[in-house]
């Protein structure tokens, strides 16, 4: 699901590639307007919307909750019918506590960290570089707890910053902290300071608990460069690809390809999802969002007929992409699935072995 749930590195790239595919669907309506009335003026409405990282994230938001109730109904028919693979979780002796608040640590943190980045991206609040780093942070505290679990002072920076940003949250909301104005108020100003020093030393803190357990910070940061460094890589050849297909003509055959199809846009937009879907079951998307969509999308876009916007194009290629990788030969969401197996046998084991 992490190819249409946001945040999505999927509609990131999407949403970068389809601004510029509406500036070019723009272009060529304005020659066909042009070509057809013999005005230079497109009126605006004629325009073709484009699409923001936070558009997509918004656009994406209820086709991903429907999918994923999909995907529910889906796991409770099956159970119901075959009880055999879905087995109930193994637990000997009585559910006391502890269990409890191993459940509520494992579920309630990231839950309300995963709220926090959609929610400040979908109200406003934040942009999605914003966003990200509030992820980043969030996520770095909860580590420092996990990664010292059952030592002295485990959670001690958690609730300092949980506190901190309470106090933060209640000062914004009640005082003038603008600096720059007469009327500021200097008491505000004063304990919002002292909430972000020690919001600043409880992340510091889980920082450098990171650090130091099994060097884990290091570990993910260089992780994070290799992931990003692939990314642009990619990226680069995917735009020196495309730059080559469309100066040998490529672009052409296929816009005339597509044109000549019978049943106008919607024959068009059905047979470049079919070809997407089968891309699917061997590319990453990574692939399909920066080669193929560049290339279908203008034409998609600038198509008189198609009465749609950048966002509802790429939220159908991410659902799209989503249900192909589920499909053999590859399947490379099946590798993230047998990742998460592995981990719920080692958790079962545990629970065996208590």
């Amino acid at each position: 699901l992490g190819q249409i749930i946001p945040p999505s590195i999927v509609l990131i790239i999407l949403a970068d590639q389809l601004s510029s595919a509406a500036d070019q669907a723009n272009t060529m309506r304005k020659e066909l307007y042009r070509t057809t009335t013999g005005e230079y003026s497109m009126p605006s409405h004629f325009d073709v919307v484009s699409a923001s990282a936070g558009d997509m994230f918004m656009g994406a938001f209820i086709p991903g909750l429907v999918l994923v109730g999909l995907y529910m109904a889906y796991i409770l028919i099956s159970a119901l019918i075959k009880p055999d693979i879905a087995p109930p979780v193994p637990f000997e002796g009585k559910r006391d506590s502890q269990f409890a608040k191993g459940v509520l640590l494992s579920l309630v943190p990231p839950l309300t960290l995963i709220f926090m980045v959609l929610g400040s991206i979908i109200t406003g609040i934040a942009t999605v570089n914003q966003a990200g780093s509030i992820g980043a942070i969030g996520a770095m505290i909860m580590a420092g707890y996990r990664l010292h679990d059952g030592k002295k002072h485990t959670y001690t920076p958690a609730v300092i910053a949980l506190v901190s940003i309470v106090v933060i949250l209640y000062v914004a909301s009640n005082y003038n902290l603008n600096v720059k104005n007469t009327d500021r108020d200097v008491v505000g100003i004063v304990i919002a300071s002292i909430a972000v020093f020690f919001l600043l030393y409880a992340i510091a803190w889980s920082g450098w608990r990171a650090y130091k357990t099994d060097n884990t910070l290091h570990g993910v940061m260089i992780d994070t460069v290799k992931t990003t460094s692939m990314v642009f890589i990619i990226l680069i050849g995917a735009a020196m690809l495309t730059s080559a297909f469309r100066a040998f003509g490529g672009e052409e055959i296929v816009k005339h390809f597509l044109t000549s199809l019978p049943g106008g846009f919607w024959t068009q937009f059905l047979v470049v999802m079919l070809v997407m879907f089968l891309l699917g079951f061997f590319l990453d998307f990574i692939e399909i969002a920066v080669v193929v969509v560049p290339i279908v999308a203008p034409i998609l876009l600038s198509n008189p007929e198609a009465n749609i916007t950048a966002v509802w194009f790429g939220v159908m290629v991410g659902l799209n992409i989503q249900t192909s990788f589920l499909t053999p030969p590859f399947g490379f969401a099946l590798f993230y699935l047998r990742g998460v197996a592995d981990k719920i046998v080692k958790t079962l084991d545990i629970y065996k072995g208590a």
